[in-house]
């Protein structure tokens, strides 16, 4: 049977050209060296130096050898790479973005009955505002999976997907609105109202749908208050600054005293997890799975 150990010697002297050299690289001693090169050329019965030479030369068999070890040697870095790789799917770290949606209130068990069944990947939860920059981050690969709303007109081909549910746009008030008991209602009904807007300014997705649907129906908008964030919004309705146009995934159910009004007609939303189509390993695949699955579950309750 082949010695890979004296196999491997005589690689490295055919590349350093020196058995001084190789013998210093290996730290062994020169002695023990040429002793494993003729171990080496006995087995197979053949010469492998022209010792003759004052440089190392390889003969006819050595040569043939040496080309033969560049084979072996080479296919065993490979097979390293792809264990290293193996070894990197075991202890994945996943990048997960969000945008705050009535998931956070149960993501958490989500999460973590997913580190219970697959130990191999940590989650690295990030909270997004804005889900024009969570789509730019998860492109450039900042983020593995992003959970956004999203329009079929959002949806780039880099992308893959999976819907987790429809969202509609309702009207969301305080309790004692004098409309706070219809059972719909059409977006020009609200042109007299004072709004509180998601989102800064017409830089955010969120501020400029409302604002432009508001336009197509034919009025601008009385905006008193906006916010980025969809909690301040909530309170800012509550607290009586005017009315709200959210997704009825919003955290609305969250806080008491508000009450939602579907709209008539609404932009159809959905709430889904992205993930790049170049990007797709083990960890993202068993997070997707599992995540719908937990969702699908918890709608059937």
């Amino acid at each position: 049977m082949i010695n890979y150990n004296k196999l491997y010697y005589f690689y490295l002297i055919t590349i350093h050209g020196s058995m001084n050299q190789t013998a210093q690289k290996l730290q062994i001693s020169q002695p023990a060296l040429s002793k494993s090169i003729k171990d080496l050329e006995a087995f197979f019965g053949v010469t492998l130096f022209e010792r003759s030479k004052r440089n190392l030369m390889l003969t006819p068999a050595g040569e043939t050898l040496r080309r033969e070890c560049v084979r072996i040697f080479s296919e065993e870095e490979h097979l390293l790479h792809q264990m290293r790789q193996f070894q990197n799917d075991r202890q994945k770290k996943l990048r997960f973005g969000y945008m705050v949606c009535k998931e956070i209130y149960y993501m958490q068990d989500i999460f973590s009955g997913f580190t219970k069944e697959y130990n191999n990947v940590h989650l690295d939860p990030v909270s997004y505002i804005e889900r024009t920059t969570l789509t730019a981050d998860l492109l450039a690969g900042k983020i593995d999976v992003g959970l956004k709303l999203f329009t079929l007109e959002d949806v780039i081909p880099e992308l893959d997907f999976r819907t987790l549910e429809e969202s509609h746009l309702v009207v969301v008030m305080d309790e004692k609105h004098p409309l706070a008991g219809r059972r719909e209602l059409n977006m020009s009904e609200l042109s007299a109202e004072k709004f509180v807007f998601l989102g800064k300014d017409k830089s955010s997705t969120e501020y400029s749908h409302t604002w432009d649907w508001c336009q197509r129906c034919g009025f601008e908008p009385n905006i008193v208050e906006c916010s980025d964030y969809v909690g301040m919004v909530l309170m800012m309705v509550k607290s009586g600054f005017g009315i709200a146009i959210l997704s009825d995934l919003a955290p609305i159910g969250q806080m008491k005293g508000l009450v939602t009004v579907p709209l008539v007609n609404a932009p159809v939303f959905y709430g889904g997890l992205f993930w790049r189509k170049d990007r797709v390993d083990l960890g993202v695949i068993q997070f997707v799975d599992y995540y719908c699955n937990a969702v699908q579950e918890r709608m059937r309750r």
